[in-house]
């Protein structure tokens, strides 16, 4: 379920990468880069939960907005 905890942990991205810089998957040419990973959550996330106005009905987070691919190329690694 959404939290406005989750809002703020999109905030605190602050988008240099270096989170993709660190990724095994991403170092072995997998199609995931945690730092999209989180921009995609953060667009959809502001999209659909606006700070006032009307709550949108979000699409299907694997298919509309992930790909299968980036989503089992995480191992998880905690970099």
């Amino acid at each position: 379920d959404f939290t406005w905890k989750h809002m703020l942990d999109f905030y605190s991205c602050a988008d240099c990468g270096r989170c993709s810089d660190h990724c095994p998957a991403n170092a072995a040419g997998r199609p995931l880069s945690p730092r999209f990973i989180t921009i995609k959550a953060r667009d959809l996330m502001f999209k659909n939960y606006p700070l006032s106005g009307e709550i949108y009905k979000s699409k299907l987070l694997v298919e509309d907005i992930y790909t299968e691919d980036e989503i089992w190329s995480c191992t998880t690694c905690g970099a």
